[in-house]
């Protein structure tokens, strides 16, 4: 299941790949994309776009 999961997200093009294999991840690296959502998350509510939990990585960019 998760190969399969894997093939798909490799192939859409604005698919983060560095969640992939997210379980693989060092602490620092966990720590730069936990990081980069923050940001995210920070632009979209000042922009007054409220995300929801489950948005999904391609929409936040």
């Amino acid at each position: 299941m998760h190969l399969k999961l894997d093939e798909i997200i490799r192939a859409l093009k604005k698919a983060r790949n560095e969640l992939v294999d997210l379980e693989d991840l060092s602490d620092e690296e966990l720590g730069k994309i936990e990081e980069q959502f923050r940001q995210l998350r920070k632009r979209a509510e000042r922009d007054g776009n409220q995300l929801s939990r489950h948005a999904k990585p391609a929409e936040l960019r």
